[in-house]
């Protein structure tokens, strides 16, 4: 009866042990299958890194945002759902400040505004904060093979313009700083000040 007992005992220890180590292994796949806030955002310390990581930076006006559109993503765990939300904005260029693009050029910009793991949202309000008819400046990419572009930084990607909304362009608009984001810059410019500044 006690070896019965001695057996029983055991078989429940390593029953035990299994349990939890299956449970700490998926805890721990799953974790690490979830996107990180620090991963996902790319921060430049430096106007000249800023810069060179762009391929055009443009003064544009926002025409148009388009509705969100979910995009699965590959995970190392299959059992994962990881999507990222993208808005696709069309934008009017009133100046091009680095690349090829020229004043009048219609760009696509792609934008993620946030990602959806396990069924679960998270959006974040300071990617979705731009509106139609606003003018911002754009450090953006060249999507390889497609006509499209997207931001370099979903921090540092954009800068906002104080101007009436469809208005006319001018270089003596104030752009709006937001120091915490973009610490390498003064705290009131103007767009022809910032132009001079990338173009050194």
């Amino acid at each position: 009866m006690n070896i019965f007992r001695k057996n029983i005992n055991t078989f429940l220890i390593i029953a035990i042990v299994l349990i939890g180590t299956v449970f700490l292994i998926t805890h721990f796949s799953i974790d690490n299958d979830k996107p990180k806030a620090h991963s996902l955002e790319r921060v430049f310390n430096t106007i000249d890194e800023l810069v060179q990581k762009s391929d055009a930076i443009v003064v544009g006006v926002v025409e148009k945002i388009h509705k969100p559109k979910e995009i699965p993503l590959k995970t190392s765990n299959p059992n994962i759902s990881f999507k990222k939300i993208v808005v696709r904005m069309d934008v009017k260029v009133d100046k091009s400040l680095k690349g090829a693009l020229s004043k009048g050029s219609k760009i696509r910009i792609d934008k993620v505004i946030g990602h959806i793991v396990k069924g679960e949202t998270f959006i974040k309000d300071y990617m979705t904060n731009v509106r139609e008819g606003e003018r911002i400046i754009f450090f953006l990419n060249e999507n390889a093979g497609d006509s499209f572009y997207y931001l370099v930084s979903n921090i540092q990607g954009e800068i906002k313009v104080k101007s009436e909304k469809f208005s006319d362009f001018s270089d003596d608009y104030e752009i709006i700083i937001d120091k915490n984001d973009f610490p390498m810059f003064n705290d009131k410019m103007k767009v022809k000040e910032l132009e001079e500044k990338i173009k050194k």
